[in-house]
C-alpha cells in the first residue's frame, strides 16, 4: 500500500516553480511572428483585390496572385532550413525580414501587376523563413517551454477571415 492510503498522510504534490519574466527577445519574436502571419494572411486574402480593382488587372491574372504567394510560401519553407544550417538563424531571419518588406512594398505601391505579382513572390519566399525558426531560437534561450508557448500563441493569435 501506498503512502496516502494508510490513513493521515496526504498525497505529495509537486510544487510548482516560479515564473520567470518574459524577456525582450522573446517579446520580438513573438511580435515578429504576429506581423508575418498578418503579412501572409493580407496577402492571400487581398492580394488578388488589390490587382484587379487598383491596377487594373483581368480576372485571370489576379487570380494568379494567390497561387503565386501558395507556391512561394511552399518554396520558402523548404529553402529556408537549407539556408540556416549554411548561414545560421541570425541571418535568415534577417534576410526573410528583409525580403517580405521589400515584397510587401512593392505590392502596396506597384504601378503595375507584372510589378504586384513580383511583390507577391518575394513576400512569399520571405515570410515562411521565420516560422520554424523563431520557436526554434526560442527553445535554445534560457525560457523553458518559450518554443511551444510562442508557437501555439502565434497560431492562436490568427484572426479568423
Amino acid at each position: 500500500m501506498g503512502a496516502g492510503a494508510r490513513g493521515g498522510a496526504r498525497p505529495v504534490r509537486p510544487t510548482v516553480g516560479a515564473r520567470r519574466p518574459v524577456s525582450r527577445a522573446l517579446l520580438l519574436l513573438g511580435a515578429l511572428g504576429a506581423l508575418a502571419y498578418l503579412i501572409e494572411g493580407g496577402l492571400q486574402r487581398w492580394s488578388a483585390l488589390q490587382l484587379e480593382t487598383t491596377l487594373g488587372a483581368s480576372p485571370a491574372l489576379s487570380g494568379l496572385a494567390p497561387k503565386l504567394l501558395s507556391g512561394s510560401l511552399a518554396a520558402g519553407r523548404l529553402l529556408a532550413q537549407r539556408f540556416a544550417r549554411r548561414s545560421g538563424d541570425n541571418r535568415l531571419v534577417a534576410l526573410a525580414g528583409a525580403g517580405s518588406a521589400i515584397g510587401s512594398g512593392l505590392v502596396a505601391a506597384a504601378p503595375s501587376a507584372p510589378i504586384a505579382l513580383l511583390g507577391v513572390k518575394v513576400s512569399g519566399l520571405g515570410l515562411p523563413a521565420a516560422a520554424p525558426t523563431r520557436p526554434r531560437k526560442a527553445w535554445r534561450g534560457s525560457w523553458p517551454g518559450a518554443s511551444s508557448r510562442l508557437h501555439y500563441s502565434s497560431i492562436a493569435a490568427r484572426l479568423p477571415s
